[in-house]
């Protein structure tokens, strides 16, 4: 899921990423089958140079411009991870 905004006139945005991963793998001799939701990822940026808020239609009529931009990332461990097997779906939490 995205979703872009308007901030102090330049174009802003969040993301939610719940990937879904299906393996089938053979890896030299060993095999890994799991399925299952991995590690929800959040993002948010904005533009900081350029960029102003456009609509679809505004966007694609826009010459190209150089901007700069800045974002954040963080992950959940929402995935299933195990040390004892070779197919996780999700990172170790730091301990």
């Amino acid at each position: 899921m995205q979703h872009f905004f308007k901030v102090f006139n330049k174009t802003a945005g969040v993301q939610v990423v719940l990937p879904y991963v299906d393996i089938n793998a053979d890896f030299f001799g060993t095999k890994a089958n799991s399925s299952g939701l991995g590690d929800m990822i959040f993002v948010v940026g904005s533009n900081i140079v350029g960029g102003k808020p456009l609509s679809f239609g505004e966007y694609l009529q826009t010459p190209r411009e150089t901007v700069f931009a800045w974002s954040f990332a963080t992950t959940a461990p929402t995935g299933r991870f195990s040390s004892e097997t070779a197919e996780s779906i999700g990172k170790p939490l730091a301990i």
